[in-house]
């Protein structure tokens, strides 16, 4: 197993979205991910961006019923 790696728990998020409310109100995919195994990801952004919320949209676990999310972060750009 490598490092970072989940031995299959059910729980890990498998396939999942992060998405961005825009000023608008409107709802924008930020990356989507499919086939996940590790329990912790980081995901850079191709661009800085202002938004006033951000979701996670849990599209499957690695065969729970459901999932856990511990916390969701997001950062400003460092300049």
């Amino acid at each position: 197993m490598r490092s970072g790696e989940a031995q299959m728990a059910p729980a890990v998020l498998c396939d999942y979205r992060v998405e961005s409310r825009q000023p608008d109100g409107t709802w924008q995919v930020l990356t989507r991910v499919t086939g996940n195994r590790r329990r912790r990801r980081t995901h850079l952004l191709p661009q800085p961006s202002v938004v006033s919320a951000v979701r996670l949209v849990v599209e499957a676990t690695n065969g729970a019923a459901s999932a856990h999310v511990v916390a969701l972060r997001a950062y400003a750009p460092e300049h």
